[in-house]
């Protein structure tokens, strides 16, 4: 799937192992990563992984956590956290669901 962020594509991909599709994708393993990573944004190639969970809403508030780091790449891990906790809350209670949840 793709997605755009401001006016550049990223492409988007829901996977059951996110350190082993990125050690496919590029060839080699990527450091600081393990078996419960659950959301991965790479800035360079604009790419966003997001691991497959059990329920729809665990995958919308990862997908609303990676888009922040992708829109605002020099936000700290903390403060993405905090605004995708307080935002995430709001969306989900107004109806928000993406469509990276239908395909």
């Amino acid at each position: 799937m793709r997605v755009f962020v401001g006016k550049t594509p990223w492409r988007i991909f829901i996977v059951d192992d996110i350190p082993g599709a990125l050690e496919s994708m590029y060839g080699r393993p990527v450091a600081g990563l393990d078996k419960k990573t659950v959301g991965y944004t790479d800035i360079v190639n604009k790419t966003i992984l997001l691991k497959r969970k059990k329920s729809a809403e665990q995958v919308a508030s990862t997908y609303f956590h990676e888009l922040l780091h992708a829109a605002c790449p020099e936000m700290s891990e903390k403060r993405v956290y905090h605004i995708e906790r307080t935002l995430f809350k709001i969306l989900w209670k107004g109806g928000w669901r993406p469509d990276i949840l239908y395909r």
